[in-house]
C-alpha cells in the first residue's frame, strides 16, 4: 500500500470522529486527484501528518476501515453504491465518508446518496481538499484537515441543488451549477487539460471563451426565481446564469462567482473588450457591480430556452439541447451531513 493512503488512513482511524464518536471509517482515494499525483504534494501531506503524530509508519492492522481507491473515469457512482450495501448489511448505525480526492470524485460519491435518505442520517462526509480546485471541500489544507479530526470540527446540515430537464434527465450540485459560458469553459477546461502540460491549458481555456458566443449564440430565455412565496422574472438575454446551493460559494478553483448571501447570478453579453478587462471581476466578486449582472437569492429557478446550450454541474460537462427545457433548478428538503470546522468565520456557508 502506497505510504500516502497508509497516511491517510491513520489519520483518520485516529481522529476523535473513528476513536470517541464511534463513526466506522470509509476512506474514498482518487490516486489522479492533483495532490495524491503530485509527488511534492503528496510527500507534504506525508510529512505534515507524520509530524503530527510524531510516527514513520502506521500500524494500520489494529484499525478497522474500509478504503476504495478509484480506477477509473466515475468510479465513485460504483464506489458510492459499494458503501450503500455495506451500510445496509452492517450493524454500527454512524458511518462517516473520508473522500481524498477533487470535487468531481465527491460530486459522483454524494449524487448516489442524495436518494437514499434513510441512510444518510447515519452518515457524515468530510471532503478532503486534495483536487486542483477544491471549491466544495469542507476544510483549506492538510493542518485543518487534521484539526477537525482532532475534534475542531462540527457536523453540518449541507443543501443539495438539484436539477431536472423536460426529458427526465436528473443533476445535483453540492456547490454551483451552471449554464451558458460557465458550462463551456469547464467543457474546455476539462478537455484541454488532458493534453495540455501543466496550467499552460489555462491560456488556451480563455482564448476558447471568447469564442463561445460564436458557437452558441445567447438567445431569449425565460427565467423565474422563486424564492419561498415570492417569485420575480428575469427574462433576456443571457451569458450565463448560475445557481449556488447557498451564497458565499466559489468555483473554478475559488473564482467567487456568489460572493454575497446571494444563490443566484446571471450575465448579460459583455463586448469583447469590456469582457477582457473586466475578467478579474468575475474572479473576486466585483463583478456584482457590473450594470450587465443580475443577483438573486432563491429556492428554485425555472429557465425556459429554445436552443442548445452547455451546462455545468460541480465541474462535470453536458451539452442542454431545447428538448431539455424547461429546466428546473431547486434546493430539496433534503440535507447531507458535512464534517467542517466549528469557527464560524472559517465555515460561513451553510
Amino acid at each position: 500500500m502506497k505510504s500516502i493512503y497508509r497516511a491517510i488512513i491513520h489519520s483518520v482511524c485516529q481522529s476523535v470522529w473513528v476513536k470517541e464518536k464511534e463513526y466506522f471509517p470509509h476512506i474514498v482515494i482518487n490516486p489522479y486527484a492533483g495532490t495524491i499525483k503530485s509527488r511534492v504534494k503528496r510527500k507534504y501531506v506525508e510529512n505534515v501528518i507524520s509530524e503530527t503524530f510524531g510516527i514513520s509508519e502506521y500500524p494500520l492492522d489494529k484499525y478497522e476501515y474500509q478504503l476504495y481507491v478509484t480506477e477509473f473515469a466515475q468510479h465513485g457512482y460504483e464506489i458510492s453504491k459499494q458503501i450503500i450495501d455495506f451500510i445496509k448489511h452492517e450493524k454500527r448505525k454512524k458511518h462517516l465518508i473520508v473522500i481524498a480526492a477533487g470535487d468531481g470524485t465527491a460530486h459522483e460519491l454524494m449524487s448516489v446518496f442524495v436518494k437514499h435518505e434513510k441512510i444518510i442520517k447515519n452518515v457524515l462526509f468530510f471532503r478532503l481538499p486534495f483536487g486542483t480546485g477544491n471549491d466544495a471541500s469542507d476544510c483549506e489544507n492538510i493542518y485543518q484537515a487534521l484539526q477537525i479530526q482532532a475534534g475542531f470540527g462540527m457536523d453540518y446540515p449541507q443543501n443539495i441543488l438539484k436539477v431536472s430537464t423536460a426529458k427526465g434527465r436528473v443533476f445535483y450540485s453540492f456547490n454551483i451549477a451552471s449554464l451558458g459560458l460557465d458550462g463551456y469553459v469547464v467543457k474546455m477546461t476539462n478537455r484541454l487539460k488532458k493534453i495540455i502540460p501543466g496550467s499552460f491549458y489555462t491560456l488556451f481555456v480563455d482564448i476558447a471563451t471568447l469564442l463561445y458566443e460564436k458557437l452558441y449564440p445567447p438567445q431569449m430565455m425565460q427565467i423565474t426565481v422563486t424564492n419561498g412565496k415570492e417569485s420575480v422574472k428575469y427574462d433576456g438575454i443571457y451569458l450565463f446564469g448560475a445557481m449556488g446551493v447557498s451564497g458565499y460559494r466559489t468555483y473554478g478553483d475559488h473564482k467567487k462567482i456568489l460572493p454575497d448571501r446571494n444563490n443566484i447570478c446571471f450575465c448579460r453579453p459583455i463586448p469583447l473588450l469590456q469582457k477582457i478587462i473586466k475578467k478579474s471581476y468575475f474572479f473576486d466578486g466585483r463583478h456584482i457591480m457590473l450594470k450587465n449582472v443580475s443577483m438573486a437569492k432563491g429556492d428554485r429557478m425555472v429557465i425556459d430556452y429554445n436552443h442548445s446550450i452547455p451546462f455545468q454541474t460541480d465541474g462535470e460537462d453536458y451539452l442542454f439541447t431545447r428538448e431539455d427545457f424547461p429546466v428546473i433548478f431547486e434546493i430539496p428538503d433534503i440535507r447531507l451531513k458535512v464534517l467542517k470546522h466549528h469557527q464560524p468565520d472559517i465555515n460561513n456557508r451553510n
